[in-house]
């Protein structure tokens, strides 16, 4: 039987087993000894290499004319010279698509950030996610096995592989396959919506995955819409507008009703010991008292709480379930073994939807659906 190890060629040391071509690592020695330096993006990831090496140059479409990153000027892909090398640092979600843009504007030479790592490591530290990764992984490979061995399908094994190798490398070329889909995630055809869907929208944001749902199943009978955000709530609110049956829940979903603290940040508002806000919570199960059929969750790491608190509805009604697990490495295997634990009933599904380390979702559909 072929194990996780082998599908993932195991990670035995401290940077890994990935080798670098020699023409890459000239290129980085290139860009290290170069005088002027250029990087794509405004993140985490590009703020720590300008605090380690003099940057000049910092590439970004959007920002505002006369933009400061990190003491560096900030400019346009478009008005840079077509013989820079950029090291790209974007690692979320547009990986592709930044390479992409690069290349239109005939600049050939592009660095994947992770490259800096394996050559420098005295000089640059991994992400936090392929740190974390890694320890998750090496310290809980039979956990990761339990999920490949049980996964329903090729496609959800081949994911679960190639996320793997790329949250344990941070090289791009692993999602080089992928493409953002961002409105067919969470919608998978193997969840064979039909009419009179009970939709529970946990994480709804500004309304646009119940405005998805809808799209694809019109004669739904009951949206339970769940955002604490005022704002976002605001938004949805005029978003489904012309919508019926759609109930709007000012508050977080938990395991417990309580006030947690929290933090507003857009679509990755979460629950957060360091939030300047503060909300409260509710459960499912005490909420809502009618068939469940489907539950959406995207609640940036507080997914394994929203489930505890659905336990009645999943046992006995078994609701098709998409559960982002891509926050916290841990959540892949933690969701699956409680999700299982409590209603064995499920057909284990896994689909990416970017090219980077988000968006990546869990799906539960009872068997024989």
């Amino acid at each position: 039987m072929q194990t996780i190890i082998d599908e993932t060629k195991t990670i035995k040391s401290e940077y890994g087993n990935y080798t670098i071509s020699q023409s890459r690592k000239d290129l980085v020695e290139k860009f290290m000894s170069s005088t002027i330096r250029y990087l794509f993006g405004r993140n985490g990831h590009s703020k720590a290499i300008c605090e380690s090496i003099k940057i000049d140059y910092v590439i970004d479409d959007f920002a505002p004319e006369g933009t400061i990153f990190e003491g560096s000027k900030v400019v346009k892909a478009q008005d840079i010279p077509q013989d820079a090398i950029v090291v790209n640092c974007v690692l979320m979600a547009y990986v592709g698509v930044v390479n992409e843009r690069l290349t239109d504007c005939g600049i050939m030479s592009v660095i994947p950030v992770a490259d800096l790592y394996y050559l420098y490591p005295e000089k640059f530290e991994f992400p936090t996610f392929t740190l974390e990764t890694r320890e998750k992984f090496l310290n809980n490979i039979q956990q990761w096995q339990e999920i490949f061995d049980n996964l329903a399908d090729s496609i959800s094994k081949k994911t679960l592989k190639d996320i793997l190798m790329y949250r344990l490398t941070s090289q791009d070329e692993f999602l080089s396959e992928y493409k953002v889909r961002i409105k067919e995630q969470y919608f998978e055809d193997f969840l064979n919506l039909k009419d009179g869907e009970v939709f529970v929208d946990c994480g709804g944001f500004d309304g646009d995955t119940s405005e998805e749902f809808i799209a694809r199943c019109p004669n739904y009978e009951k949206i339970y819409f769940f955002e604490p955000s005022e704002t976002n709530l605001l938004k949805a609110k005029e978003r489904l507008a012309d919508q019926t049956n759609v109930e709007f829940i000012d508050k977080g979903v938990s395991d417990k009703e309580e006030c947690l603290c929290f933090s507003f940040n857009g679509s990755a508002s979460k629950v957060s010991g360091e939030g300047e806000f503060t909300i409260q919570t509710t459960t499912i199960d005490k909420y809502i008292d009618k068939k469940i059929t489907f539950i959406k969750m995207d609640l940036e790491g507080w997914e394994l709480a929203a489930l505890k608190g659905s336990e009645s509805h999943i046992k006995n009604d078994c609701p098709k379930l998409a559960i982002a697990v891509y926050h916290k490495p841990q959540d892949f295997y933690e969701i699956f073994e409680y999700v299982k634990s409590i209603q064995p009933k499920y057909n284990v599904y896994l689909r990416h939807y970017t090219q980077g380390w988000s968006e990546t979702v869990m799906f539960f559909v009872k068997k024989g659906l």
